[in-house]
């Protein structure tokens, strides 16, 4: 098992134990790990052609990330 250690803006780390408690994951480790698994397969489903959609109140929209540098 590899360890990774990072520095959080204070928005960030909000963001997280934020993210923590809604999803009901007992640790930061575990949240980031899942966020991770997320986007892993969001990249392997989008590089093959396949668009990711949600649908609110009837309506779909495409699920997007840009990354920094990106338009």
């Amino acid at each position: 098992m590899e360890r990774v250690q990072i520095n959080l803006d204070e928005a960030s780390f909000q963001a997280l134990e934020k993210l923590k408690k809604d999803c009901g994951f007992p640790t930061q480790r575990e949240t980031i790990r899942q966020a991770v698994r997320f986007l892993a397969w969001y990249q392997k489903e989008t590089a093959a052609g396949a668009r990711i959609l949600i649908q609110k109140d009837g309506k779909l929209r495409e699920v997007c990330f840009l990354i920094d540098g990106e338009t």
